[in-house]
């Protein structure tokens, strides 16, 4: 009877959701600046590889951090889970003209006057756009409050373009110390920068964040301007729908109240745009073609549970895309399972791994098809680190694609009955969720022509993005996402 239920309402929460949109349109479009020719964050991400710096860009003793991409729809999600409107949150953001964004961090060097630093390079719609970002007007910072105070400052020195400005915040630590931040921001036509940093408690003053911020830019100064074309590539959901659809994943996943093994934790939760696994790709233009058009990438929510003791991992995904020959070509597709990977004291993932694979024989069946692997990881660059053994299991739903691992070092000899009883959880708390309703491919526009995975050299017709794929707006997020660097997928 509930299923019954759950199903009669599809047409009538469609119907609904069609017309809270169209009401809304009208609105939108009057407050948002000039477009990007309708490109889509994963194809407006292109614009951000030539910004990434590495050790050359940096001043001396500086070390380039993890890179992350952040979205729109990636920011309402997160702030879904912190109880806020995501609706209102990417309406805003959009209206704004933010595309997308990345933020690397760096390590300062020892006896820096600063204890850690980030920069994120949005790319905005239009250059008035990103002057926004640097006025504050665009992706404001939080007023001032009770336990912290933002006040302008002036900068020593010019950055950017057009208009930088700066910001210091005052806060008091968990431990009652004061903390010192500034917010440093400037342009370079359609790309907005933000340098946040933290002071020592020797040095408080802008001086050291300006210095900082001056020579990133100045490395900055060297790349082409940014550029956004027309787009080459249809994407397979707008962002509301990518919003709506995290939001079901995140109620679908194993809860954290319920870990695969009494000494689990969550380790790390994880909503995974495809604008990530583009920015983060080698050949970035391939690998837009391929998460939109092969795999119809909708969204992607991963988890992680790790024992107390450091040594045992779950880790699962629920990917939805527009059709089930999507998810189909990414079961087909070893290099998007992800393993697990050994991290260091400060859980920083262990550099240069390399992953090595095999497919074994299924030990369970799920779903529509089900395959399995056996991975391995190894550090061969870092002396007596033991490679990571994973066993991980996949299987389909329709256009739904789910994964299940279980991993730990070669010395604890995992197997792959641990993997087998982690899906099974996994599969459970999915077929008891809302998006077990969700597994019959998207109602298509007219068709397109696409790569499948088998043979690689055949085109096929295949339909491409959902006019609609959700039945009624889901509750807030149970857990607020943690981001992540995804470069390892």
């Amino acid at each position: 009877m509930d299923g019954l239920r759950r199903q009669a309402w599809l047409p009538l929460a469609l119907f609904g959701l069609l017309l809270a949109v169209a009401g809304r349109a009208p609105t939108r479009a009057s407050s948002r600046p000039v477009q990007s020719a309708g490109l889509s964050p994963e194809e407006a991400v292109i614009a951000l590889k030539p910004y990434e710096l590495s050790a050359a860009d940096l001043p001396a003793g500086y070390t380039a951090g993890s890179i992350s991409t952040t979205t729109p729809a990636s920011d309402a999600i997160a702030q879904a889970a912190a109880g806020a409107d995501p609706y209102e949150t990417l309406d805003r953001l959009q209206s704004e003209g933010t595309q997308v964004c990345s933020q690397q961090s760096f390590l300062p060097a020892s006896g820096s006057p600063l204890s850690r630093s980030s920069l994120s390079t949005c790319v905005m719609a239009s250059p008035d756009a990103a002057q926004a970002v640097a006025t504050g007007t665009a992706r404001p910072l939080p007023p001032s409050g009770d336990t912290v105070t933002v006040r302008p400052v002036a900068l020593t020195q010019s950055l950017g373009d057009g208009t930088a400005e700066a910001w210091q915040i005052a806060s008091t630590g968990s431990g009652g110390q004061p903390q010192t931040e500034y917010d440093l921001r400037w342009t370079r036509g359609l790309l907005a920068f933000e340098l946040r940093t933290a002071t020592t408690a020797t040095q408080s003053d802008v001086a050291a964040s300006t210095a900082l911020g001056a020579a990133l830019d100045a490395a900055e100064a060297t790349r082409q301007p940014a550029t956004l074309g027309l787009p080459t590539v249809t994407p397979p959901a707008s962002e509301v729908q990518r919003v709506y659809t995290a939001l079901l994943e995140q109620r679908a996943v194993v809860p954290v109240s319920q870990p695969p093994q009494a000494s689990s934790a969550l380790f790390l939760a994880d909503i995974i745009h495809p604008a990530d696994t583009v920015r983060a790709a080698a050949n970035p233009t391939q690998t837009l073609h391929t998460v939109d058009e092969v795999f119809q990438r909708v969204i992607t929510a991963d988890q992680i549970f790790r024992t107390s003791d450091r040594i045992f991992v779950h880790g699962e995904r629920i990917t939805v895309d527009a059709t089930a020959q999507g998810a189909q070509a990414e079961l087909n597709t070893p290099r998007v399972w992800r393993p697990s990977f050994r991290v260091n004291a400060q859980d920083e993932a262990l550099p240069d791994p390399q992953v090595s694979f095999e497919q074994i024989a299924t030990p369970i069946r799920l779903g529509d098809s089900t395959s399995a692997y056996r991975f391995t990881v190894s550090y061969p660059n870092i002396p007596n680190t033991p490679s990571e053994i994973s066993y991980s299991i996949g299987w389909t739903h329709g256009r739904i694609f789910l994964q299940a691992r279980f991993g730990a070092t070669e010395m604890r000899h995992p197997t792959v009955d641990s993997a087998v009883a982690f899906a099974q959880q996994v599969e459970a708390d999915f077929q008891a969720s809302d998006l077990a309703a969700m597994t019959a491919d998207a109602t298509p526009p007219p068709s397109a022509v696409l790569l499948t995975p088998r043979p690689p050299s055949t085109a096929v017709r295949l339909a491409l993005p959902p006019a609609a794929i959700l039945p009624q707006r889901p509750r807030a997020a149970r857990a607020a996402p943690r981001r992540r660097d995804t470069a390892l997928l």
